[in-house]
Formats: C-alpha cells, sequence, structure tokens
C-alpha cells in the first residue's frame, strides 16, 4: 500500500501476518510432535462445513 502524501509504502499487518512462515513451521512442527500422520491429517483440518467437505478431494489418504 503507498501512503497518500506520497512518501513510499507503507506495511499491511495482515498481509505481514499471513505470509510469514514462522507460523506454518509452527503448526507443522506441533502437528508431528503430537504424532500426527499423514493417515490421520483431516482430523488436524480446520472445519470448514458440511458442503466443502463433500466436494473435497485433497484429502484422501493417497492425496496426502
Amino acid at each position: 500500500m503507498r501512503a497518500t502524501d506520497g512518501s513510499g509504502e507503507l506495511p499491511v499487518p495482515a498481509y505481514e501476518l499471513f505470509s510469514d512462515t514462522e507460523i506454518l513451521g509452527r503448526m507443522a512442527l506441533e502437528r508431528m510432535l503430537a504424532g500426527l500422520s499423514t493417515r490421520r491429517y483431516p482430523v488436524a483440518l480446520e472445519p470448514v462445513g458440511a458442503r466443502a467437505e463433500k466436494t473435497a478431494t485433497a484429502t484422501s489418504r493417497s492425496a496426502v
């Protein structure tokens, strides 16, 4: 995002938060230490609703 006075770019806090790979790495490490295997991977996913779960194909055992 650019400043309205033309002084340069401004950081976007939401972008900074969600583009940080540290959060994803920490979550992966926590799940590995908890003993989560690829066979049980769907139990660790965030809930998304019944409609999305019916159409989801990337969480099958062979896909993971």
